[in-house]
């Protein structure tokens, strides 16, 4: 975060007058490691819009990307991460934010995408566009718990790996993953979570019923299906970790497409989301985010 802060793509300044905003941008050019940095000068109204329209065109292209691999995922033969490649290479898209994954949250996403829906009813404007994106965000998530709950079986355990907004972090304000623990455990399930950083942050916040691992490994063997839900790189060789530990049976559920199935023994059952292959998970069939069985 405070690298992002220290390099930014666009310095904005809403100031009451231009010799304040002038003041302030000397100010802030001293911080800055790189020199380049573009500033915008406007007043109050201007800066505050677009600093909500910067949030929600960003959530906009998160929910596109999610839509995308929701897409790929009942398509045999689909690839969203390949999809997206290609629509990145447009200079009019761009690759960022473009991976299908998790729900957004976080303390800004969710909250500017409200704010803007206020100011769009003030100013008398169509809300479509932006509550659409809600919607879906809203959607997706239960759609995890669903196929969540349908592989784990009767009384299966499932496992949260990841409880933070974003990797790196310990913030855990309006966090997908943790809101998904907690839809888990308020449907009756035993839920067991683990973060490498977000779990103190994260214990008030949490259905009193939820398990504590203390470790990646630990979540994973205690689980019947385990969601990677927030990609931390401390997950990233969790594989070989599994296969170092002895663990050859459950089911890794995977909304990031992180590893690949060769990645795993045998006995571990991998279900990337978003690569259509139509996993077949036992008797149990994974599409569009939804098990059918």
């Amino acid at each position: 975060m405070l690298r992002d802060y220290m390099n930014p793509d666009m310095a904005l300044i809403g100031a009451a007058s231009p010799e304040v905003g002038e003041r302030l941008e000397h100010v802030l050019h001293k911080l800055y490691e790189r020199k380049d940095v573009k500033f915008v000068h406007t007043n109050y109204i201007n800066a505050e819009l677009i600093k909500l329209c910067l949030s929600t065109f960003v959530t906009t292209k998160i929910t596109y990307a999610n839509m995308l691999a929701a897409v790929c995922d009942g398509l045999p033969g689909a690839d969203s991460d390949t999809v997206a490649h290609a629509l990145g290479l447009d200079s009019r898209i761009s690759p960022k934010v473009l991976k299908g994954g998790m729900p957004y949250g976080g303390p800004c996403f969710p909250r500017d995408n409200r704010a803007l829906l206020y100011v769009l009813r003030q100013a008398g404007v169509s809300e479509q566009l932006v509550a659409a994106t809600d919607r879906f965000n809203e959607d997706l998530l239960t759609s995890f718990t669903d196929t969540l709950i349908h592989l784990a079986g009767e009384n299966g355990i499932i496992g949260v790996l990841g409880l933070s907004f974003k990797p790196g972090t310990h913030v855990v304000e309006e966090s997908a993953s943790l809101e998904l623990a907690n839809m888990l455990a308020s449907r009756g399930q035993t839920v067991v979570v683990y973060d490498p950083k977000a779990i103190e942050a994260a214990k008030p916040l949490l259905h009193p019923s939820i398990q504590f691992a203390s470790s990646d490994i630990e979540c994973v063997t205690k689980s019947a299906v385990t969601i990677l839900a927030t990609p931390w790189s401390e997950f990233d060789n969790l594989p070989l970790r599994l296969k170092e530990s002895g663990v050859d049976n459950g089911v890794i559920f995977d909304p990031w497409r992180t590893y690949e199935h060769q990645d795993f023994v045998s006995g571990v059952k991998y279900v990337p989301w978003g690569r259509g292959s139509m996993q077949q998970v036992g008797e149990i069939q994974v599409s569009q985010g939804v098990v059918y069985g």
